[in-house]
């Protein structure tokens, strides 16, 4: 309870993304061959695939991907504007435009292979969980195949 309560009321220092920094994080304070999870929507623009391998040489470790609809397929809202999360950035786009809608499940379709080729590279185990479906039967698969 103490590290669920921690986690809900942690105050990050930046809104910028390193999942690196984390992982680093876990490699040296972990000391013992542990169970690790690392929940997240993976959209970190820091390559992954070196803290991967070394945090995989030495713990059990799974990546469970969150995923919303929205990233992979666009709403059609007409003309809006999205502000970027990580650097408050603004910018306008037109989402009912076809050209927009079709190179934003292109750049999508490409993140995921890309992660599933990486992930599949490092011999790690990674799961995508839709935000709108039953995460529980995927997990319990996830830990049916470990045993």
């Amino acid at each position: 309870m103490l590290i669920l309560r921690e986690m809900i009321e942690f105050k990050p220092e930046s809104l910028k993304t390193n999942l690196n920094i984390g992982l680093q994080y876990v490699r040296n304070v972990l000391k013992k061959r542990s169970v690790c999870f690392l929940l997240s929507d993976l959209m970190d623009v820091h390559s992954l695939q070196d803290a991967l391998k070394i945090i995989r040489r030495k713990h059990d470790f799974t990546t469970i991907r969150l995923v919303d609809k929205a990233e992979q397929i666009l709403p059609n809202l007409g003309i809006i504007q999205l502000k970027n999360a990580e650097n408050d950035q603004l910018s306008w786009v037109n989402t009912s435009s076809v050209a927009v809608q079709k190179m934003h499940a292109s750049r999508f379709e490409t993140f995921e292979n890309d992660l599933k080729l990486l992930f599949s590279k490092m011999g790690s185990d990674l799961i995508s969980i839709q935000t709108s479906e039953d995460y529980i039967p995927k997990l319990i698969q996830l830990f049916r195949s470990k045993k």
